[in-house]
């Protein structure tokens, strides 16, 4: 009876002792997580807006928001018939730098379609970029042979989405570039030798690089005795 009072004491001691220490230990506060339910607002647009390429030239991608951004989608359409890319895209948003995805000038110029998925690291939050910044620079030579031509670039609505640092969608609006081509007389150079041997029996659309000359959709050994014959002159494409 003694060793069953005792254990009794000893027990209801314990738990008066476990339940001091807890009512007088300080708890951590809970850390809250501040998510952004809000969403802000962004515009894409091209500088300049309304460019003429005699026969080549360069748009800017331009972006601007109100809150850091965190992911950018974005894709754009061109006719390839009027238009190509003649150098590959190049980024300018050093912390967008998890490529997702960035079309090749081939596959741009094959499809008429141009995708830039990138993202930023989540080492380098901080630098998240905000208010007006340039996501990337265009290279375009114009591929007609009638004079002032319009042509435009532009988004795809259903295919573009920024997303800022607290993972809510940004509202966007979007603004096309009119770009007025002249005769796209062409000087073959060393350049052109260049992306002919990188590019030598590779197939597309016609005209889909500028050494397709006779715009067959291959680059082949015609390509190639043109580029001879003509090496060093202009020409209209």
């Amino acid at each position: 009876m003694k060793t069953y009072y005792r254990s009794s004491i000893f027990f209801l001691i314990l738990v008066i002792g476990i339940t001091i220490y807890f009512f007088n230990y300080p708890l951590q506060k809970p850390q809250i997580f501040e998510i952004n339910s809000s969403p802000g607002n962004a515009s894409l647009f091209f500088a300049p807006n309304s460019p003429t390429f005699n026969p080549a030239g360069t748009l800017e991608l331009w972006v601007t928001t109100d809150k850091p951004l965190a992911f950018s989608r974005v894709e754009l359409s061109f006719d390839p018939s009027h238009l190509q890319l003649d150098q590959e895209i190049t980024l300018t948003t050093p912390a967008l730098k998890r490529l997702i995805k960035v079309s090749t000038m081939a596959e741009a110029n094959n499809t008429g379609q141009l995708t830039l998925l990138l993202g930023l690291d989540p080492t380098t939050l901080s630098q998240a970029p905000t208010d007006s910044f340039q996501l990337a620079t265009l290279h375009f030579i114009s591929q007609v042979e009638t004079a002032n031509l319009s042509t435009p670039l532009s988004f795809i609505p259903n295919n573009l989405q920024l997303i800022d640092t607290g993972a809510t969608a940004f509202v966007l609006s979007s603004t096309p570039a009119n770009i007025t081509l002249k005769p796209a007389s062409h000087s073959i150079d060393l350049h052109d030798y260049a992306l002919l041997l990188e590019n030598y029996s590779q197939t597309g659309t016609p005209g889909w690089i500028v050494v397709d000359y006779d715009k067959n959709g291959q680059v082949n050994l015609y390509d190639y005795s043109y580029l001879i014959a003509h090496f060093g002159q202009s020409v209209t494409l």
